[in-house]
This record gives C-alpha cells, structure tokens and sequence, in this order.
C-alpha cells in the first residue's frame, strides 16, 4: 500500500517489519514491541508492552496502554491510560514494585475507553491527542 515504506523496510536480503525482540538462554523469542513504539525519556528506552504487561495483573485494569507524552524535561513522559475500576494511586504503587523506576509511568490517567482504528488497534502516536493531553515543560 505504500511502496516507499516497503522498500525501506528491505535491509539486502531482508524485511525488516520493525518488531523488537529477543532470544532468551533457552533459546526462545520474546517480542518486545514494534520500534515505532519505542519510548526514549531521560534518556533510557521503555518499551510500552514491558509497562502494560506489569500493569494489566492488577484487580480491575481492563486495558492499560502506555505512551509518551512530549516533555522539555524527560524528552518523552511515559504516560500510561487505564481502564476499569482502578485506584490510580494503588496502581502506581503496584507498578512500582514491577518495574523499574524509569519504566514507571509519570501519569497513569484513567479513561472510560482507550480509542482504536478502524482495526481494532491502539495507535500509540496519536493517543496523547486523542486523550486530550498536551507537551508539558519542565516538571515541579
């Protein structure tokens, strides 16, 4: 559908369908996320499904998805939107004990429904927007 973008995903012999993922000891692979959706704020790399996978064990999260927000402080704000029947103070704290620090969100906002394409999916880039959040300077 766009043929510029499928021909810059050939790298020689190649396709490169932007999926980040790893090989443990044992030898399995584990997809980590898609690059596009990769989160750098402060400096570190987050990769959103790491955080909502920690998020979602916890009673009454129906949908957690993570994203970055612009921030003249962090680069990006890692930002995460719930739904369900969540205490987002009690969240947090349960995040805390599952991820590292930086992997934590700096805003869990609760929401009645997270929008998704026509497809079903949650397109991270615009979420921010959709949600009604904007970049934000330097953090108090």
């Amino acid at each position: 559908r766009d043929a510029e973008r499928t021909a810059a995903a050939w790298r020689g012999n190649a396709f490169s369908v932007g999926d980040i993922g790893r090989i443990d000891d044992e030898g399995f692979v584990h997809l980590d996320g898609r690059r596009d959706d990769l989160i750098i704020t402060g400096g570190v790399n987050v990769y959103p499904v790491e955080v909502e996978q920690a998020l979602a064990g916890f009673p009454g999260v129906m949908q957690v998805v993570a994203f970055g927000v612009p921030d003249d402080r962090w680069g990006m704000r890692l930002c995460a939107a719930v739904t369900g029947d969540v205490d987002l103070e009690a969240l947090a704290a349960y995040g805390r004990t599952r991820l590292a620090a930086y992997k934590c969100p700096k805003d869990l906002i609760a929401v009645p429904v997270i929008p998704h394409t026509e497809n079903g999916k949650v397109r991270r880039s615009t979420l921010a927007a959709d949600l009604g959040l904007e970049a934000s300077g330097p953090a108090n």
